[in-house]
């Protein structure tokens, strides 16, 4: 015998039907938008999510004793204002002075590097303004303190000159890199980029003696490096990375750690992309395999570069302690990680620990590398600027304020 439906239930349970649709619809394009999708919340202060660690670690400095309290005056505060305020309207400038007082009261190192670097480079400072504060949020700040730490690379900037551009050359965010031109458009040549090079770590820049003439570019390997995630994939494919030598392999090792470091400071105080997290961290892994294959392939194929890297001890010095930098960076995200990141993601953990498993496989050929040059010993140790003078390593020092 069939089952009879009352009228009633034949008008009721099609709407039923319809509310339950349209509630899992709703309940699922939010769950969507909430995973994948920026949540700006750039004013609000002390705000704290599930990201945020009530104490962020210490990190270690470069040389001992030389760790910088990031302190800004008054006087620093109103003077970068006044330079932002030459390049920001007016109906924005308020938008721009909340979100920068948020990046010195979260991350004080981001702040103290893009105020440096706006006295230093003013028009360098206005094109980054520019092109890459389109959205005032983490990524911002991150992406400013990356390209300005590279930008202390080149002699001009020392030397408080401003830097050779090319006349055509325009910034757009992340411009593929050329053997001529990099991101910030500098002409290497003009520059005296190439026989020296500086890396801007805490607060001062570090200038080791690197001759182009002695080097090889990253792309001269024929292996292509294993992948896991999307951004494996596209470091292979599109060969940003391909033009670089070693040190210019070693200034990407610095920027990312920088600006991995200040992901995590910020997102004490901003809501973020659960992509940017990792962003930054799985490129530094990317990057500490790169300088792996290139320390590996110099010295099987490219004996006078090898020789002459192993002979220079304030590039293995350097290698040394960028890499003890990244890992101690790698290693705090890594224990921060939350377990909902998944594979799929553009970056994630698990891309972080296939790079960094990656490196650990290449620990014979840096260890080599160490002790060919005369640095092994020096391998966990935090030496003194006194002491990298008696161990005959040739670091000069510029201090930037």
């Amino acid at each position: 015998m069939p089952l009879k439906i009352s009228k009633k239930a034949r008008r009721l349970f099609p709407l039923k039907i319809r509310l339950i649709i349209y509630i899992l619809f709703f309940l699922g394009a939010f769950s969507y938008y909430l995973r994948y999708q920026t949540i700006e919340i750039p004013f609000i202060d002390s705000v704290k999510n599930q990201y945020c660690k009530l104490q962020l670690p210490k990190t270690q400095p470069f040389l001992r004793g030389e760790l910088k309290q990031f302190t800004t005056s008054k006087t620093d505060v109103d003077d970068f204002y006044r330079n932002l305020g030459k390049i920001v309207e007016k109906p924005k400038f308020n938008q721009y002075q909340k979100f920068f007082n948020q990046v010195k009261d979260s991350s004080p190192e981001s702040f103290y590097v893009i105020r440096e670097f706006s006295k230093k480079q003013p028009e360098e400072f206005e094109l980054g303004i520019n092109n890459w504060t389109t959205k005032l949020n983490n990524e911002s700040a991150a992406i400013l303190v990356h390209e300005f730490t590279h930008s202390a690379q080149y002699p001009c900037f020392l030397e408080k000159t401003s830097c050779k551009r090319y006349s055509d050359f325009e910034v757009v965010p992340y411009v593929p890199y050329s053997s001529e031109k990099d991101i910030n458009g500098f002409n290497y040549e003009d520059n005296n980029f190439s026989e020296k090079t500086a890396y801007w770590i805490s607060g001062k820049a570090y200038t080791v003696d690197f001759k182009e003439s002695e080097l090889f570019a990253f792309e001269d390997i024929p292996e292509k490096l294993p992948t896991l995630t999307p951004m494996d994939v596209r470091d292979n494919e599109e060969g940003a990375y391909a033009s670089q030598d070693m040190s210019l392999i070693l200034g990407e090792i610095n920027a990312y750690t920088k600006s991995s470091r200040i992901i995590r400071e910020m997102n004490c105080s901003q809501i973020t992309k659960r992509l940017d997290r990792y962003f930054y961290a799985q490129n530094l892994a990317r990057q500490l395999l790169h300088l792996g294959q290139y320390i590996e392939y110099a010295s099987k194929n490219y004996p006078t570069t090898y020789s002459y890297i192993i002979q220079n001890k304030a590039i293995a010095f350097m290698t040394l302690r960028l890499e003890a930098l990244a890992r101690e960076e790698l290693g705090i995200v890594l224990t921060n990680a939350s377990t909902k990141d998944k594979i799929n993601h553009e970056t994630s953990p698990e891309g972080i620990r296939f790079n960094l498993d990656l490196f650990d496989k290449k620990k014979a050929v840096m260890d080599k590398f160490y002790s060919d040059s005369g640095v092994i010993q020096l391998k966990d140790k935090l030496l003194s600027p006194e002491e990298l003078k008696n161990n005959n390593i040739n670091l000069s020092e510029t201090a930037i304020n």
